[in-house]
């Protein structure tokens, strides 16, 4: 079996979170971190995701977040992901009419991440099978 695990350039990276619209929001609130399912869009360099306001539109406000995109393939066992670190400030709804929520209701605010460091890791195998205990995914 040969397992081919590598880090992604920045412009793969980039090209990986242009390919998907749907990624994770991490945020701290009162020291605890939390994670946020969110659709997104790139724009000129920055992560936009729209949103509500709430507890994720207050707690990234002009605060350092993660952002993080990935993909499991079974059919072709391989797996990778794109980690953005970046600063969040809240934008204006011009420029973001591209990043489309999934959840219905109003979703006025934006929310707009600049790309300040970003990595990518891939890993495929050979392998017959990539063992996974599928409780993990409920």
């Amino acid at each position: 079996m040969a397992d081919r695990f590598g880090a992604l350039t920045n412009e793969e990276s980039i090209g990986l979170l242009r390919s998907r619209d749907f990624g994770r929001l991490a945020v701290v609130v009162d020291d605890v971190p939390l994670v946020f399912p969110v659709n997104y869009a790139i724009d000129e360099g920055s992560i936009v995701i729209r949103t509500a306001s709430g507890t994720k539109w207050e707690a990234a406000e002009d605060r350092m977040v993660s952002f993080e995109v990935d993909e499991l393939d079974l059919s072709h066992r391989s797996v990778w992901s794109v980690l953005v670190v970046g600063k969040a400030r809240h934008a204006e709804l011009e420029g973001a009419s591209h990043a489309h929520p999934l959840v219905p209701g109003e979703k006025p605010s934006v929310i707009r991440i600049a790309i300040e460091r970003i990595t990518g890791r891939r890993l495929s195998t050979d392998a017959d099978v990539i063992e996974m205990d599928p409780r993990g995914y409920l």
